[in-house]
Order: structure tokens, then sequence, then C-alpha cells
């Protein structure tokens, strides 16, 4: 569904379902973000500083 779509079917303004889906967003980078760093390390052997940099 669009942000649009959603806003309409939850009778909320858009800029309400982009916070919303802004602050899931953050919530899931902080919380996958150690788990990513060991995928990467598992698979490329680069630590995330190296990335980062």
């Amino acid at each position: 569904m669009t942000n649009i779509e959603i806003a309409e079917h939850l009778n909320v303004s858009i800029k309400s379902v982009e916070a919303h889906i802004t602050k899931a967003f953050k919530i899931l980078r902080s919380t996958l973000s150690h788990k990513v760093e060991g995928v990467l390390f598992l698979l490329f052997g680069i630590k995330k500083k190296m990335i980062t940099s």
C-alpha cells in the first residue's frame, strides 16, 4: 500500500504515516545493526568500521 492509501484507510494524515514509518525504520536499523555486522563479517571478513569509513 502507498502512504496515501494507508493514511486514508486509518483516517490519519500522510505526515503521521510517514513519521511512524520513519520511526519503525530507525528501530529496525538499531535492532538489526549488530546482526548485519556479523553477517557481513562472515560473508566478507569486513568489519563495520571498514565499511563506513
